[in-house]
């Protein structure tokens, strides 16, 4: 099988990856590594991180660890001062990173729980990236890719969620919309500066060790459903993400910006 290195490389970009060791962001970033970029993980869990990527680390890989809530402005402004520092340059960011644990109705949601998973969901998007545009403005040259949702212009079909009861909550779909509206100002008014902003809305990509921990019979309906609504009839590998995240972040995107790339198999076609 063809490798992506085959027709694509970054070389030495420096880019920073939020939510980097995560069901995603993990796939993501061996890809970057494999590109021969220089990847930093903002993040808060340095074990997750070490785990994940322990081959990684051991091979000598260029991908590094840097802590931060990217919910605290301090944290940010610090860890992006820190590859600064470092590298001279930040070259791609991509805004990975989501607190998607929070599920309920809208007629079951507290105020509290709207404002907070709402906060999780865009908030460190807007901060990173506030801090990176700075750093790219010097360079005239950046890239942004925010990782979206297919809830950022769909909503659930409530049946498909009500035995595992885990349906997005009304705050999170607020918040993938944002995602949207934020990518196509920020390219609007970056592209001055050549800072291109786009998004990724990944389809159907359960975490397959944590849906099997919860009711087999449940779980094979589920799929089952969810997998008849999906041309190609299954749900996504995290792989199958990261090609166009790498594409985007390369200089073969170079006249590409305010644009939505949708990963899900087909199943918003219908």
């Amino acid at each position: 099988m063809q490798k992506i290195s085959d027709y694509l490389k970054l070389d030495n970009k420096v880019i920073i990856v939020t939510g980097g060791y995560g069901h995603l962001g993990s796939a993501i970033c061996k890809d970057l590594i494999s590109l021969n970029s220089k990847v930093f993980c903002f993040g808060r869990d340095f074990k997750k991180f070490g785990k994940i990527f322990k081959k990684e680390i051991k091979e000598k890989k260029k991908i590094y660890f840097v802590k931060c809530d990217i919910l605290k402005e301090v944290q940010v402004i610090k860890a992006v001062q820190k590859v600064w520092k470092q590298e001279n340059k930040v070259d791609v960011l991509i805004n990975n990173a989501i607190n998607s644990e929070f599920r309920s109705d809208s007629h079951n949601i507290k105020f509290e729980d709207w404002k907070n998973s709402l906060h999780s969901t865009i908030s460190g998007y807007f901060l990173v990236s506030k801090h990176c545009i700075e750093k790219m403005k010097s360079s005239k040259n950046g890239r942004i890719i925010n990782i979206s949702s297919l809830w950022d212009s769909l909503a659930p079909i409530k049946k498909i969620h009500s035995d595992l009861l885990n349906s997005p909550s009304i705050s999170m779909v607020a918040g993938k919309g944002a995602t949207s509206q934020i990518t196509k100002y920020l390219a609007s008014i970056l592209a001055e500066h050549n800072i291109l902003v786009n998004s990724v809305s990944p389809g159907w990509f359960p975490k397959k060790k944590k849906i099997l921990k919860k009711n087999k019979k449940k779980v094979k309906k589920y799929i089952d459903e969810i997998t008849s609504r999906i041309p190609l009839m299954r749900i996504g590998k995290p792989e199958e993400i990261s090609g166009i995240v790498s594409f985007l972040s390369s200089e073969k995107s170079s006249y590409i910006t305010g644009q939505n790339f949708v990963v899900d198999g087909g199943y918003s076609i219908w």
